[in-house]
């Protein structure tokens, strides 16, 4: 069975706090390799995050991410990340 996080127990676990939390709602995750969030854009609308890690090498990760609106890619980026 698959659990969802919602707002606040994203906010336990994300050092970031209003407005700068990109997401809302996670859907799916999956430790070390894929998260599936929503992010509301615009009323009515919905921002859908798919972020895969592509390398994960000791304190670095390199992901690739789709953004997706009504199963529309919007955006898409490779991102790195550290972590600390």
């Amino acid at each position: 069975m698959e659990k969802t996080y919602d707002i606040q127990a994203i906010m336990n676990f994300l050092p970031h706090r209003y407005p700068f939390i990109l997401v809302d709602r996670i859907l799916e995750l999956i430790h070390g390799e894929k998260i599936t969030a929503l992010k509301p854009v615009v009323p009515g609308d919905q921002l859908v995050f798919e972020v895969q890690i592509l390398k994960f090498r000791s304190k670095v990760v390199k992901a690739a991410g789709k953004a997706l609106v009504e199963g529309q890619v919007v955006a898409e980026a490779e991102l790195m990340a550290s972590l600390g």
